[in-house]
């Protein structure tokens, strides 16, 4: 969750709202939005969700963490760092600017703080003036000469937001998004000088400016460079796009760092600013975004939003882009042979270009005359050009073009042929005197006399998508499976074996005694990208060894063909955006040296020879230098698995446990509350693949269940490390049909967890982690949640025509009995969060996009309802009952209800916090809130009282008529009021005496203080 997505949930709104609810400490844990460096200590200080993490940097191939150094109640966006003062300055968005001593870095000082008055996602320091930019207040200029007594100078405007601002001698470039970039001249910066403002229909997020020249980061859009050099008339004289959406600018020479959000990080060379163009590209992996990038001195250090921080090396010139060359036409297929490139276009002509010198690779002729029908497929050998041609659709024939190329620039035709195939062809090979093409079937022909090809034979495999030949063995990858051949003789080949690889496979290379494939493998909402190794030493029982990670891509409809290719030790992969070097030193178990990430997608085969990759991108050739990778030079992560922070939570001896979307298991030592720690991590998962977060998860006794989607169990004998017990088989067998369980609701009975699941109650033992009961509701409907309370199961199911409340005695686990099923009253539908007191049932509902804290009678009928606001700005996570007190989180906050009499329920307390509320725990009078993505938060909750308790003499009474609120005080009393969702509305100080507020209609929650008291009381208005 970036500045962007902050501010668009929590609106421009001056602070966090809060209600009896005070913020005591943290535990960051989530996004790292930027690091500061101080290369002469070797240290670098990192944004962690709310804290900064401290690392020794003296190794740079392996930081060590000394410690979480700040911890705030905010969510940090930017640092600013002024190595000679050793002065820290953190930027929270929710408007908190805090000024840090960090000459003792284990133990910095807080100097001073700035309340900014609205959502700040950057300051820029400039010797001694801080300009902070404050979303829809401009920029703000501070004198910070003493750091310890900032003092505001004035203000910028910048409509309609300020974004980010850069600073070059007295000027001040500011990116307001949609508004483009305005420019003040800051000489006297008490009394800043409007120059102008420039916008061509990009949005611009952030300003570098370099000597008369300004590049933006503008979104979607890439990079956008202005010319500056008379500022008060900017003009646009270049722009690259780039392939996610620039947030981010870093500049070292005439290099041009670029964090790209989802496009990763792009370097750009900027030597002419007027034409940049693409060095290199590091991938965004896991849906990890960068988010910003510093060049110091040999290093880049990179913070990534769920890696932390990543350093590379910047000694070498590694794998980047050389040179571009434009077609009008799309490419279709390209082949390599010596210096020159035969490059096949979908309007039928076939392109020759010299590469001789790939930088400025030349067109030396095209041929489109001799040409008949739908061009599919290229490839060469020797001085021999294939072409393959889809001639006639209804008979199934192809045309093959033989050329002779011994001399490039004038081709000829030596033949032309109609041959036999299917209308699906997929790949052409020829390996010496053999002619292997891919349709139906493999066919294969003997081309030794180039005007007369012959077929020798056809192999009965469905549609093979590529071929490999090694010496007397052929490879042949179907979309799933990999078959070996004897080819010792090509008339009678005999199959040696066959394997299942993976599903959409594609691409074929081969090392040693091992062949290497690529394949996509679905990840939730993406693609996890892989090769995988298999071991072809016995070539009649080959076995699929291993696999490598290369990253995440979106899921996509398009069919995207993999190229690998082995040169000098090196295996290249190129699938999708992903140009990668892997390290074949141990061809069983390669090692990854580099991804970059191309701005477009290569979506036929690419050719790879000696130095060079030419990557057909629609109708853009591409070429880059691969020989020597890698640079940037990968040297290390602060956390080598991408994580999301805390969701669900559970508390046991002195620990809390949150699961994350990353995958892990997060413990923290609460035993301080004043103090939590983070103490170790687990994984759910060994596969980097198939990361993701529990659907469901709990502590039952002194066990971890979660459902990931697997119930999966850990022991906690030792409370700092959780230790796998097993997993649970997710599939059942139920009318006949093998069903795969994504439950999101569970509860413990005993030794026992209860798992609602479509139209069926589930039960586990945990003794022997097996499934043991499986119960059919009587009509079907989709049950959701559970809360059990003694023998009594209330579960939430879903149908077509609304919600309903099912009741089961579960007094034996073993056989739970379906007692009722009542339809949720007032045609609401149940909104996430579930919890019983045997009395009543709360739960969050919706209805017609209004969204409603409920508390229903057991048989359905609703006993009071509090409106919150809109979907989906509340979405009930959990619900926690103690006493009379139900502790709820809902995303965008955490609220405590009075619940002690069901049918009048009151909001006591309530705190919106910096990111999404997933659970709550009470601990006596405190909340440990888990926090996504922000790890912990420890709340007190404060002159809060159960109904019951309340007594003494009444200082006030209230009364409603006319549609106004009339308070009757008896003494001095500091009055507030919220609404149901607990957004202060009125804050005032009053004297004794009647008092009217005019109010909607609605619920509210008056409190009224005095003489050191504070109550309580719930109005309405109608």
């Amino acid at each position: 969750m970036g500045p962007q997505a902050l501010n668009g949930k929590f609106g421009l709104h001056e602070a966090l709202d809060s209600l009896n609810l005070r913020f005591v400490a943290s535990a960051p844990l989530g996004p790292s939005y930027d690091v500061a460096v101080d290369r002469s200590r070797n240290l670098a200080f990192l944004t962690v969700a709310g804290g900064v993490a401290l690392y020794d940097i003296s190794s740079p191939s392996s930081p060590s963490l000394l410690g979480v150094v700040i911890k705030t109640s905010g969510f940090l966006t930017d640092l600013e760092y002024d190595p000679d003062r050793q002065l820290l300055i953190t930027v929270d968005f929710f408007g908190d600017v805090d000024l840090w001593n960090v000459s003792s870095a284990m133990t910095p000082v807080r100097l001073s703080h700035i309340d900014v008055g609205a959502p700040t996602p950057s300051a820029v320091l400039s010797g001694d003036l801080l300009l902070v930019s404050a979303t829809n207040l401009g920029v703000r200029i501070y004198d910070v000469s003493d750091p310890s007594s900032p003092n505001l100078l004035s203000g910028l405007p910048a409509l309609p937001y300020a974004l980010n601002v850069g600073v070059s001698g007295n000027l001040v470039f500011i990116a307001a998004d949609s508004g483009g970039v305005f420019i003040y001249d800051i000489t006297d910066p008490s009394s800043p000088n409007f120059l102008s403002s420039f916008s061509n229909g990009w949005k611009a997020l952030f300003p570098l400016p370099a000597g008369p020249y300004l590049f933006v980061a503008a979104d979607s859009d890439g990079v956008v460079v202005l010319d500056v050099s008379s500022p008060s008339s900017p003009s646009e004289v270049g722009r690259y796009d780039t392939p996610g959406r620039a947030g981010r600018l870093s500049l070292s020479g005439s290099l041009l760092y670029v964090a790209d959000g989802p496009g990763g990080l792009q370097v750009l060379d900027v030597s002419d600013p007027t034409s940049p163009h693409l060095l290199a590209g590091i991938p965004s992996y896991d849906g990890v975004y960068v988010m910003n990038a510093h060049p110091i001195d040999s290093l880049l250090f990179v913070a990534h939003s769920y890696h932390g921080m990543e350093i590379y090396s910047l000694s070498g010139v590694g794998m980047h882009e050389v040179s571009t060359y434009g077609y009008s036409a799309q490419i279709k297929d390209d082949v390599i042979n010596g210096n020159y490139l035969y490059v096949l276009l979908s309007d039928g002509s076939l392109s020759v270009l010299d590469v001789s010198t790939p930088a400025s690779p030349s067109e030396i002729t095209r041929i489109s005359d001799s040409l008949r029908g739908e061009l599919l497929a290229l490839d060469t050998v020797r001085d021999r050009l294939y072409a393959i041609a889809r001639y006639n659709r209804s008979d199934s024939t192809v045309l093959l073009y033989i050329y002779d190329v011994s001399s490039p620039s004038s081709p000829y035709l030596t033949d032309s042929l109609l041959l036999p195939s299917d209308v699906y062809l997929s790949c052409l090979r020829v390996v010496s005197d053999t002619l292997f093409m891919c349709a139906r079937f493999l066919s294969v022909f003997d081309v030794s006399v180039p005007s007369s090809p012959s077929p020798i034979t056809e192999l009965p495999l469905d549609y093979p998508q590529r071929v490999l030949k090694d010496g007397n063995l052929l490879f042949v990858l179907t979309s799933n499976r990999l078959y070996i051949y004897d080819f010792t003789s090509p008339s009678s080949p005999y199959l040696l074996d066959s394997l299942y690889v993976a599903f959409r496979v594609s691409g074929i290379e081969k090392w040693g005694n091992y062949v290497y494939t690529v394949y996509p493998k679905s990840v939730g909402d993406r693609d996890s990208v892989l090769v995988e190794v298999v071991d072809v030493s016995d070539p009649t029982s080959a076995t699929v060894s291993g696999s490598v990670f290369l990253g995440f891509q979106d899921h996509t409809t398009l069919d995207y063909v993999a190229t690998l290719k082995v040169v000098g030790g090196s295996l290249y992969t190129i699938y999708r955006q992903h140009l990668c070097a892997l390290d074949l030193t141990s061809p069983s178990s390669p090692s990854l040296k580099e991804c970059d990430f191309l701005p477009s997608s290569v979506m036929t085969s690419a050719s790879v020879d000696g130095a060079y990759a030419y990557l057909p991108t629609d109708t853009l050739l591409r070429v880059w230098e691969v020989s020597s990778p890698v640079s940037p030079v990968f040297l290390s992560r602060s956390q080598e698995r991408s994580y999301s922070a805390s969701q669900f939570a559970g508390l046991y001896s002195g620990r809390l446990y949150t699961s994350d979307y990353g995958g892990s298991i997060n413990v923290f030592d609460v035993s301080s509350l004043s103090d939590p720690l983070l103490v170790s991590r687990v994984w759910l998962s060994d596969s980097v693949a198939e990361s993701g977060g529990a659907n469901a998860f709990g502590v039952v006794g002194s066990r971890i269940v979660a459902l990931y989607p697997a119930l999966t169990l850990f022991s906690l004998s030792d409370p700092d490390t959780p230790t796998l017990v097993g997993r649970v088989d997710t599939s059942l067998i139920v009318d006949s049909s093998r069903q795969r369980v994504v439950a999101y609701s569970m509860a413990p009975v005993g030794n026992y967890v209860l798992v609602p699941f479509r139209d069926y109650l589930l039960t586990y033992d945990l003794s022997t982690l097996s499934l043991v009961s499986v119960v059919e509701a009587d009509t079907p409907v989709r049950q959701v949640a559970i809360s059990v309370v003694g023998d009594t199961a209330y579960v939430v199911a879903l149908s077509y025509s609304g919600s309903y409340l099912l009741l089961y005695d579960v007094s034996d686990p073993l056989s739970p009995v379906e007692l009722s099923r009542n339809p949720i009253g007032g045609s609401l539908n149940y909104y996430g969060a579930l919890a019983s007191n045997g009395e009543a049932v709360f739960m969050y509902t919706q209805k017609s996009g209004r969204v409603y804290f409920t508390s229903l009678s057991p048989g359905g009928s609703i006993l009071d309802t509090l409106f919150l606001g809109r979907v989906p700005d509340v979405h009930g996570k959990s619900a926690h009952l103690s006493g009379n007190l139900l502790y709820a989180a809902d995303m965008w906050g955490v609220r405590v209800y009075d619940v002690s009499d069901p049918a009048n329920v009151s909001l006591v307390a309530y705190r919106e916090t910096p990111a999404l509320a997933y659970d709550v725990v009470p601990v006596g009078n405190y909340l440990l809130v888990s926090l996504y993505p922000a790890g912990l938060h420890v709340l007190q909750l404060s002159n809060v009282v159960e109904r019951e308790e309340r007594s003494g003499p009444e200082r006030f009474n209230v009364d409603v008529a006319n549609g106004r609120l009339f308070v009757n005080l008896k003494e001095r009393s500091d009055v507030r009021i919220y609404d149901a969702s607990g957004r202060l509305l009125y804050r005032g100080t009053l004297p004794e005496g009647r008092h009217g507020i005019k109010l909607r209609t609605g619920v509210f929650f008056l409190t009224v203080k005095g003489h050191g008291e504070r109550k309580v009381v719930k109005v309405v208005v109608r």
